[in-house]
């Protein structure tokens, strides 16, 4: 604590951006021997509930306070927090992630064994347990063999334990269908490969980078509609939303996508996709409201 309030001290700062409780109490512990108190501003990242402490700290001990989400904003407000809530969502690079060409995606799937006329599922948010991919592959277990043959998954992160595997993916004889690639450098590589893109959270997220970093690459999203999730998409246009750990919703929604969605409405769904992401969550969106908050922080 004594180097991190002398580094402060030394470096004069006008602003501390705290992006969690753990940042947010340490340097409150700090912050009353600071000669030059800089401005506080707190994001709230998660879904998680406020408890008394981070009511307490965002009331009194905060200059600015940014959400990620509207859902993240409306918690802010019901917690009481006396402070001028920002709605500040992700932003991601749209000129980073960008749709792949038919040749492209080509020569990533030969990467993995898998087929031109395969339809993949693709997601890069991650393997946690409340990422809920698990319903997914229930879902897909629960399709006619036609349709259930069809469908590759692939999903980025950390490898799931044994145990998970077992209970979902060797449950349902889907060991041949769905690619656990690990921990990806480059996601453009993972998201290329997909069709449609899904981020089925039961807890926890706000908005989700990954979704976002998914729509910018022109991939028709399905999402959870949990928190912040169903922010990301305009349904039945550029994604899908679901009832959060409802499997035979989920399964309708598949059969549908197999069944009735074109090579042209696809197409169609990519390209507002791609036309949504470039308008609404591009970072230069997102840089430009942070310094305004800085800004408005400062007075200035």
């Amino acid at each position: 604590l004594y180097l991190l309030k002398k580094w402060i001290a030394q470096n004069h700062f006008d602003i501390i951006h705290l992006n969690g409780s753990a940042c947010h109490r340490v340097i409150l512990l700090l912050y009353p021997f600071l000669k030059h108190k800089p401005r506080l501003i707190l994001t709230k990242h998660h879904a998680l509930t406020p408890k008394l402490g981070a009511k307490l700290r965002m009331r009194y001990f905060t200059d600015a306070i940014i959400a990620v989400s509207q859902h993240t904003q409306r918690q802010l407000l019901q917690a009481g927090s006396s402070k001028s809530t920002k709605l500040i969502p992700h932003g991601v690079d749209t000129d980073f992630y960008q749709p792949v060409s038919s040749e492209k995606k080509r020569l990533l799937r030969q990467q993995y064994s898998i087929n031109n006329d395969d339809f993949v599922f693709v997601s890069n948010a991650g393997t946690a347990k409340y990422k809920n991919w698990t319903h997914l592959i229930a879902a897909i277990a629960a399709l006619a063999p036609e349709l259930k043959n069809r469908i590759k998954v692939i999903i980025a992160g950390h490898h799931p334990t044994e145990v998970e595997i077992t209970e979902t993916v060797k449950k349902f004889d889907l060991m041949a269908q769905v690619i656990f690639p690990g921990f990806i450098t480059d996601v453009r590589t993972i998201i290329g490969m997909g069709d449609i893109g899904f981020v089925l959270s039961n807890a926890s997220e706000t908005v989700s980078f990954a979704c976002r970093e998914m729509i910018a690459m022109g991939l028709p999203v399905i999402v959870s509609n949990f928190g912040g999730l169903p922010e990301n998409v305009t349904a039945d246009q550029d994604g899908w939303i679901v009832p959060i750990n409802d499997i035979p919703s989920l399964t309708h929604l598949l059969i549908t996508i197999l069944t009735q969605l074109t090579q042209k409405d696809l197409t169609q769904m990519s390209q507002q996709a791609r036309t949504k992401a470039i308008q609404q969550f591009d970072k230069k969106y997102f840089i430009n409201a942070t310094l305004q908050a800085y800004e408005d922080a400062l007075g200035i």
